[in-house]
Protein backbone atom coordinates (compact mmCIF):
# COMPACT_ATOMS: atom_id res chain seq x y z
CA UNK A 1 0.00 0.00 0.00
CA UNK A 2 2.77 2.41 0.89
CA UNK A 3 4.45 2.25 -2.48
CA UNK A 4 1.23 2.59 -4.46
CA UNK A 5 -0.18 5.41 -2.38
CA UNK A 6 3.19 7.16 -2.33
CA UNK A 7 3.55 6.82 -6.11
CA UNK A 8 0.08 8.20 -6.75
CA UNK A 9 0.62 11.04 -4.29
CA UNK A 10 3.97 12.00 -5.77
CA UNK A 11 2.63 12.09 -9.30
CA UNK A 12 4.18 8.93 -10.70
CA UNK A 13 0.70 8.03 -11.94
CA UNK A 14 -0.71 11.51 -12.48
CA UNK A 15 -3.71 10.39 -14.53
CA UNK A 16 -4.62 7.44 -12.33
CA UNK A 17 -7.49 9.15 -10.53
CA UNK A 18 -9.16 10.46 -13.67
CA UNK A 19 -8.85 7.07 -15.29
CA UNK A 20 -10.08 5.23 -12.22
CA UNK A 21 -13.18 7.40 -12.05
CA UNK A 22 -14.40 6.07 -15.37
CA UNK A 23 -13.25 8.42 -18.08
CA UNK A 24 -13.80 7.15 -21.60
CA UNK A 25 -10.46 5.68 -22.61
CA UNK A 26 -8.93 3.64 -25.39
CA UNK A 27 -8.51 -0.12 -25.13
CA UNK A 28 -4.72 0.04 -24.66
CA UNK A 29 -5.11 2.61 -21.91
CA UNK A 30 -7.87 0.53 -20.31
CA UNK A 31 -5.46 -2.43 -20.18
CA UNK A 32 -2.80 -0.28 -18.50
CA UNK A 33 -5.36 0.94 -15.98
CA UNK A 34 -6.51 -2.63 -15.31
CA UNK A 35 -2.88 -3.59 -14.66
CA UNK A 36 -2.53 -0.70 -12.20
CA UNK A 37 -5.76 -1.71 -10.45
CA UNK A 38 -4.67 -5.32 -10.22
CA UNK A 39 -1.24 -4.29 -8.97
CA UNK A 40 -2.72 -2.07 -6.27
CA UNK A 41 -5.17 -4.76 -5.22
CA UNK A 42 -2.40 -7.38 -5.19
CA UNK A 43 -0.25 -5.16 -2.95
CA UNK A 44 -3.18 -4.59 -0.60
CA UNK A 45 -3.85 -8.35 -0.57
CA UNK A 46 -0.20 -9.13 0.19
CA UNK A 47 -0.18 -6.60 3.01
CA UNK A 48 -3.41 -7.88 4.53
CA UNK A 49 -2.24 -11.49 4.14
CA UNK A 50 0.96 -10.61 6.01
CA UNK A 51 -1.07 -9.18 8.89
CA UNK A 52 -3.67 -11.98 8.71
CA UNK A 53 -1.52 -15.01 7.79
CA UNK A 54 -4.11 -17.75 8.32
CA UNK A 55 -6.74 -16.09 6.15
CA UNK A 56 -7.90 -17.37 2.80
CA UNK A 57 -8.30 -15.25 -0.33
CA UNK A 58 -12.05 -15.64 0.11
CA UNK A 59 -11.88 -14.23 3.65
CA UNK A 60 -9.83 -11.28 2.44
CA UNK A 61 -12.03 -10.52 -0.59
CA UNK A 62 -14.53 -8.12 1.02
CA UNK A 63 -11.99 -6.30 3.24
CA UNK A 64 -9.80 -5.85 0.16
CA UNK A 65 -12.67 -4.47 -1.89
CA UNK A 66 -13.51 -1.97 0.86
CA UNK A 67 -9.83 -1.13 1.36
CA UNK A 68 -9.35 -0.45 -2.34
CA UNK A 69 -12.40 1.81 -2.43
CA UNK A 70 -11.19 3.68 0.67
CA UNK A 71 -7.85 4.15 -1.08
CA UNK A 72 -9.62 5.56 -4.15
CA UNK A 73 -11.85 7.81 -2.05
CA UNK A 74 -8.86 9.37 -0.29
CA UNK A 75 -6.63 9.54 -3.36
CA UNK A 76 -7.87 12.99 -4.50
CA UNK A 77 -6.73 14.44 -1.18
CA UNK A 78 -3.34 12.79 -1.55
CA UNK A 79 -2.89 14.39 -4.96
CA UNK A 80 -3.55 17.95 -3.75
CA UNK A 81 -1.28 20.44 -2.09
CA UNK A 82 2.43 20.52 -1.57
CA UNK A 83 4.65 17.53 -0.87
CA UNK A 84 4.34 17.85 2.91
CA UNK A 85 0.54 17.91 2.69
CA UNK A 86 0.58 14.90 0.38
CA UNK A 87 2.76 12.91 2.80
CA UNK A 88 0.42 13.84 5.66
CA UNK A 89 -2.61 12.61 3.71
CA UNK A 90 -0.84 9.36 2.83
CA UNK A 91 -0.10 8.83 6.55
CA UNK A 92 -3.78 9.39 7.32
CA UNK A 93 -4.77 7.02 4.51
CA UNK A 94 -2.60 4.32 6.07
CA UNK A 95 -4.06 5.00 9.52
CA UNK A 96 -7.60 4.61 8.16
CA UNK A 97 -6.77 1.30 6.49
CA UNK A 98 -4.90 -0.11 9.47
CA UNK A 99 -7.74 0.87 11.81
CA UNK A 100 -10.24 -0.71 9.46
CA UNK A 101 -8.17 -3.91 9.39
CA UNK A 102 -7.50 -4.10 13.12
CA UNK A 103 -10.73 -5.90 14.13
CA UNK A 104 -10.31 -8.22 11.16
CA UNK A 105 -6.73 -9.24 11.88
CA UNK A 106 -6.90 -9.16 15.68
CA UNK A 107 -10.51 -9.79 16.76
CA UNK A 108 -9.46 -10.55 20.36
CA UNK A 109 -7.81 -7.16 20.77
CA UNK A 110 -10.74 -5.43 19.07
CA UNK A 111 -13.24 -7.07 21.44
CA UNK A 112 -11.09 -6.05 24.42
CA UNK A 113 -11.10 -2.45 23.22
CA UNK A 114 -14.88 -2.52 22.69
CA UNK A 115 -15.34 -4.06 26.15
CA UNK A 116 -13.15 -1.40 27.74
CA UNK A 117 -14.98 1.38 25.90
CA UNK A 118 -18.33 0.03 27.11
CA UNK A 119 -17.20 0.34 30.73
CA UNK A 120 -15.95 3.90 30.42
Amino acid sequence: MQRTSDRCATGRYPGYLALELGSTISSPLARVLADLQQGTQARLDALLAAYWPHSTPEQRHLPLLVSYRLFLALLPLALQGDEEHQRAIVREMKAVLYRYWEPIIDPQRASEVRSHEAHV
